[in-house]
């Protein structure tokens, strides 16, 4: 099988997938995704990947584009160079991040929904303000998002920064438009869930889309806000 093809169908499908699952298989469906997505070695994401298929071939009919994908040749992981893999995987990721694997909150309970949000948020991949130092950065750039962790360590998300440290011109201009100095975790949000308009999650389409269209809606945000 194609381990790209594998990942982005099962991002694209993902909302399909864990609606066909009852609560137990929806938790190894995570645990799976999550051992994939995490950057460990061959060894590991092959074995992840074998679960996936003993998980989900039986769950989905035949024909459904997950299905096709496991199904599609043999059943090892392949040769996959990294840089092949990576944006399905950044894909992937983002739907394990913002999806729920709890009862949805209770929407008269405030703060068992902010408890949820701050779980999630604090989830997605992140850099703290010492790894970001080490890689040459500045961690008290104006226009971060930096979420304060429960450990008392600073979290700053992953998807501001290019490989090299550097912080990502759109973000910093999105962050401030949308104000993230003082709403870090609503701006994190903003990012990281899906967005109507868009179709899909802002970070998700950060890679491809022009920097023109990002703030174009983050600008049009504000002004709904101020309308």
């Amino acid at each position: 099988m194609n381990l790209p093809d594998v990942v982005t169908a099962l991002a694209e499908h993902w909302d399909d997938v864990v609606g066909r699952l009852g609560e137990t298989d929806r938790r190894l469906l995570r645990d799976q995704v999550a051992m994939l997505t995490s950057g460990g070695d061959e060894g590991a994401r092959a074995e992840a990947l074998l679960a996936l298929v003993e998980l989900l071939l039986p769950a989905l009919p035949d024909g459904h584009p997950v299905e096709r994908a496991l199904s599609a040749g043999n059943r090892s992981l392949g040769a996959v160079a990294e840089f092949e893999l990576l944006p399905a995987l950044d894909l992937l990721r983002v739907r394990l991040l913002t999806s729920n694997p709890e009862a949805p909150a209770d929407p008269e309970n405030p703060a068992q929904a902010w408890a949820g949000a701050r779980r999630r948020l604090l989830a997605a991949p992140a850099l703290s303000a010492e790894e970001l130092a080490r890689r040459g950065g500045a961690p008290d750039l104006p226009g971060l998002i930096r979420l304060d962790a429960d450990d008392g360590t600073v979290r700053l998300p992953s998807f501001q920064f290019d490989r090299a440290g550097d912080p990502v011109a759109v973000v910093l201009r999105v962050n401030e438009i949308l104000d993230a100095e003082d709403d870090p975790w609503g701006v994190a949000d903003w990012w990281l869930c899906p967005h109507a308009w868009l179709g899909a999650a802002p970070v998700d389409v950060l890679a491809v889309s022009p920097a023109a269209v990002l703030v174009g809606v983050a600008l049009g945000e504000t002004e709904d806000r101020d309308a």
